[in-house]
């Protein structure tokens, strides 16, 4: 089952919103996601076997410009997309939530 955190700036005030990334004023935070690489789990292996040939779990990451890390989730299997964690994690329903001068930055492939 996958795990969660909360959004630690959505309690953020626009007085105390920093200006995180140079040139992009009103970020709070990048995303990204991982695979971490696992053994052979025993129940319904062939969910956590991803294109890079090995078995792994996602972990999908939101960190400010301190490397203080503000939400995660890690648990969905590796053969999960990025879009299909990011989906299913409750991210979704917290971003919603963020004002829209507030921006999370992230790569997209």
């Amino acid at each position: 089952m996958p795990r969660s955190v909360k959004l630690a700036t959505l309690s953020m005030t626009n007085n105390q919103l920093h200006v995180y990334a140079e040139g992009f004023p009103g970020v709070i935070g990048c995303i990204d996601a991982t695979k971490v690489t696992i053994i052979r789990p025993q129940r319904n292996p062939e969910v956590y076997f991803n294109r890079k040939k090995n078995y792994a779990v996602n972990l999908l990451l939101v960190v400010d410009a301190n490397e203080k890390i503000l939400f995660y989730t890690v648990g969905p299997p590796g053969s999960y997309r990025d879009s299909r964690v990011y989906r299913r994690s409750n991210l979704l329903n917290l971003i919603s939530t963020i004002p829209r001068h507030w921006h999370l930055l992230g790569r997209c492939t």
